[in-house]
């Protein structure tokens, strides 16, 4: 998605139709080469349409709003958009309200209205009329009304769009708007990821709040002296500004100029009270960027609500982590953290317990799963991502739990609620015996964190643990929906360790029955798929010891999904043998 941040047209009754007209046609051209066909555009126009309130200019602006939109009547998109000063008509903005609601196909109103939410699938936009006060000198946000629309917003993220600029800029300059301290507490009280504004007449980028990015952008047709015309293309990732590029307005050479003013290299750190909301913010975002590096995750909430929250949306997942706590290796799992966490005997949350009762206040309340010795044994094998647990209190009271978790690395879309169901039972067992405790404050690194679609979480597929001869019976006795089951699992449970064991020993067995019973019920074509599948899956093992980023081998891995998919056809094709 792209907001195209466009300002202060300032357009008269007498202004240059064709001049402007020429402006738009190099502004689409530049527009086209970054926007996709499929891509929604937001063109949020941030006030000043007209000059010094003369509603005459109306009427050229239609002209020029019905050219914009003919530029891009092959494209999706939207306009919206805030009063400025200059669109005061007799301190009115009724005429404003009018030319918006019959142009830029708004329904909304501004003369009655000083805030509007505009919402779109992962965010609001807030259109604010910092022109509410019907003052021409100066801006003003009717804060009581903002933070009324914020809090039924609350769930998610904003990006606020008005025409003043938030501070000053220089002295005897009234450009900015009043009480802004005030209305900067409110943007990082709720959810803000960005402001966009106009009027200052020139380009400005700063970060306020939470890591909220304000974006100003200079007059798109009005003439300065000393300023190009300009706008800017703004590239949202869930909700987040990912880029921003300014383009301005050369007269020599009749073109607009892009300059990359700023990319997000990397936005890694997920907090909140909530762990379903932080969960769903890492989710979206892991999933948009594919890979996140150095990734933190901070969860800080009362113990009960931590408790109920897991208990309701993790539900499943506890089950599953409960098998990855076991001290004995479940049979449907190649690996587990129980197994690590409590070597040599040793029963590591019951010495975690003895710890922190203790001494609360202790940095050896420690869990490691990994030494040197197993990453060096463990070549291309498995080897937990989770590398080490420590628990600890701030201070003697023992009232809040500090959790710190340590990961090699990390999938997002179905390890990571196992890990998090995993502390909470953890943590369960502390408050068992520590009950003094009411808070988690629960922290979460990981090296990389990634988003896989379908991601086994390194369970065993049956086809690979299940005895040879046992396969070779199924095989003798042709019972070809077991094998269709066996080989539909196997196609769900993608893994970063590539497992061809159970296929080969398939394919040994088909041959073998082949051979016995003096016939090729399972025919040449049926084998040549298993022996392509089977190569094809070893060279995706063979690359993925080079590479552990899932985008580079997502390609290869939709080939082996589609090269399964025609085998389990060819079971289905032999049906079912009555006996």
């Amino acid at each position: 998605m792209k907001i195209i941040q466009l300002s202060d047209l300032h357009i008269k009754n007498d202004s240059n139709i064709d001049e402007i007209k020429n402006k738009i046609d190099k502004l689409h051209m530049e527009i086209i080469k970054v926007v996709k066909n499929d891509e929604l555009m937001i063109f949020c126009i941030c006030g000043d349409i007209i000059d010094t309130g003369l509603s005459e200019g109306f009427e050229q602006a239609k002209e020029v709003i019905e050219y914009l939109k003919s530029k891009f009547d092959k494209y999706q998109y939207r306009i919206e958009v805030v009063p400025g000063n200059h669109d005061l008509c007799n301190k009115s903005l009724n005429e404003f309200d009018i030319f918006i609601a019959e142009n830029c196909d708004c329904d909304y109103k501004y003369n009655k209205n000083s805030v509007i939410v505009s919402p779109y699938e992962d965010f609001n936009l807030i259109l604010l009329n910092s022109s509410y006060h019907k003052n021409y000198e100066s801006g003003e946000i009717d804060l009581r009304n903002l933070e009324t629309k914020l809090l039924k917003e609350k769930d998610k993220d904003n990006i606020i769009v008005m025409h003043h600029t938030i501070i000053s800029e220089c002295k005897n300059d009234k450009s900015g708007i009043t009480d802004a301290y005030n209305f900067i507490n409110l943007l990082k009280k709720y959810k803000t990821s960005a402001l966009i504004h106009g009027h200052t007449h020139g380009y400005s980028d700063i970060t306020i709040a939470d890591n909220c990015k304000v974006i100003g952008v200079g007059p798109l047709l009005k003439h300065e002296e000393d300023i190009n015309n300009q706008f800017n293309i703004i590239d949202l990732k869930v909700s987040k500004i990912n880029e921003v590029l300014n383009y301005r307005y050369s007269k020599d050479t009749n073109d607009f100029n892009k300059i990359n003013t700023f990319y997000n290299t990397s936005y890694n750190n997920f907090k909140g009270t909530s762990i379903s909301k932080v969960y769903n913010e890492v989710s979206r975002y892991t999933k948009e960027y594919k890979c996140i590096n150095n990734f933190n995750m901070n969860i800080v909430s009362k113990y009960n609500d931590f408790k109920e929250e897991i208990e309701e949306i993790f539900s499943d997942n506890i089950k599953i982590a409960e098998k990855w706590q076991c001290k004995e290796v479940p049979e449907d799992l190649y690996y587990n953290h129980g197994e690590y966490m409590n070597k040599n005997s040793c029963d590591s949350i019951e010495y975690i317990i003895k710890q922190l009762k203790n001494k609360s206040t202790s940095n050896r309340a420690v869990i490691p799963l990994i030494n040197i010795e197993d990453v060096l044994k463990s070549g291309d094998d498995f080897l937990p991502s989770l590398n080490i647990i420590q628990f600890g209190f701030k201070e003697d009271k023992k009232e809040e739990l500090y959790i710190t978790v340590y990961l090699r690395a990390l999938e997002v879309n179905h390890f990571l609620k196992i890990n998090i169901s995993e502390i909470y039972l953890l943590c369960k067992k502390i408050k068992e015996s520590i009950r003094e405790i009411n808070k988690i404050n629960f922290t979460m690194h990981a090296f990389r964190a990634q988003y896989k679609e379908k991601f086994g979480c390194f369970k065993k597929a049956e086809i690979d643990r299940i005895e040879r001869e046992e396969l070779f019976y199924d095989v003798l006795n042709k019972e070809n929906a077991k094998i269709v089951e066996l080989l539909n699992e196997k196609l769900e449970l993608q893994e970063t360790v590539i497992h061809v064991d159970g296929l080969k020993n398939l394919k040994k067995s088909i041959d073998i029955s082949n051979k016995k019973q003096e016939s090729n019920y399972y025919n040449q074509d049926l084998c040549n798929k298993l022996s392509e599948l089977i190569k094809y899956m070893e060279e995706l093992k063979e690359e993925s010891q080079n590479t552990s980023l899932y985008r580079d081998l997502e390609d290869k891995q939709k080939h082996i999904d589609e090269k399964m998919k025609c085998l389990i056809n060819e079971f289905k094709k032999l049906g079912e043998v009555k006996k």
